[in-house]
């Protein structure tokens, strides 16, 4: 099995918890609620958290002009040819 941090994509991709994680116990009425008042009222952490989405998709390949489908084979292209040279 494997473990990891976080359970969002982005918070994964980014390394650290961007988006806020309330999972299982920490999960509460209590604490989903002020997770979303921040939202609605600090702009700041609003943005904060658009922002790090954003970076994350671009890491994806958002905006991008290639598929995901196309990029792949490029890579697996490039590692055949290195490997085609190296041997």
């Amino acid at each position: 099995m494997i473990k990891v941090p976080f359970v969002n994509l982005v918070n994964i991709m980014l390394g650290k918890e961007a988006i806020p994680e309330l999972l299982q116990g920490s999960c509460t009425p209590e604490r989903l609620a002020k997770a979303l008042e921040l939202l609605l009222v600090d702009r700041n952490e609003a943005m904060a958290q658009i922002a790090s989405s954003h970076h994350a998709l671009a890491q994806l390949g958002k905006g991008e002009t290639i598929t995901p489908s196309d990029k792949a084979a490029k890579v697996v292209l490039q590692m055949l040819r290195a490997k085609e040279q190296n041997a």
